[in-house]
């Protein structure tokens, strides 16, 4: 998800979710606010016989939703942690993640911040970088990473991220944005 730093409550903004698809359904989001909280919740309705033919493949989804007006609780600025829920990777059970925050105040800060649950990896030029995971020929975005955890020696490690992007001079990767991550939980691997 992509959603920006600071909004007002003339200006709410907009959150940016990219993720899995499939075509055996129908996707829909819901994003709600409450106290100190912006919730980004997925509906899917599984639509079977789902078709068998070859050649048909899982894509991904890449949608923009307004924000609503967040709580202000006792005042400005005031800040709402954005949550969604995910399945908690390797073990499959479904529990709600805080992901970062935006911050309601009197001036709008554009700048952008980012969470999920991401592939991060390496190339063979020393470039790291962030994706979704997806399946099938269509793939979403890769974002270069600024500041890699050890990636071990596969080289690849799936984790809950959250960071914000942050100009890069000269360009990094070929990107002139490039993420900064505040945090990346990975699945530690027992020795």
């Amino acid at each position: 998800m992509e959603w920006p730093a600071r909004v007002t409550a003339a200006a709410p903004g907009r959150i940016r979710v990219i993720g899995p698809d499939n075509y055996c359904g129908t996707l829909t989001f819901e994003v709600s606010a409450g106290s100190q909280r912006l919730s980004v919740v997925p509906d899917f309705r599984y639509d079977p016989p789902c078709p068998a033919l070859p050649g048909i493949v899982a894509t991904s989804y890449d949608t923009l939703l307004s924000l609503p007006v967040l709580d202000a609780g006792p005042g400005l600025p005031a800040a709402s942690r954005v949550v969604a829920p995910v399945y908690d990777f390797p073990y499959s059970d479904l529990i709600t993640r805080g992901f970062g925050f935006v911050q309601r105040d009197t001036a709008s800060d554009m700048a952008t911040v980012a969470g999920g649950q991401a592939v991060l990896l390496a190339d063979s030029l020393g470039c790291a970088w962030a994706r979704v995971a997806a399946w099938g020929p269509r793939q979403p975005l890769a974002y270069v990473v600024e500041n890699p955890p050890d990636l071990g020696t596969a080289g690849i490690q799936v984790a809950f991220v959250g960071g914000h992007f942050v100009p890069a001079s000269p360009a990094r990767c070929g990107q002139s944005s490039v993420l900064h991550l505040d945090f990346a939980e990975i699945v530690a691997t027992p020795p």
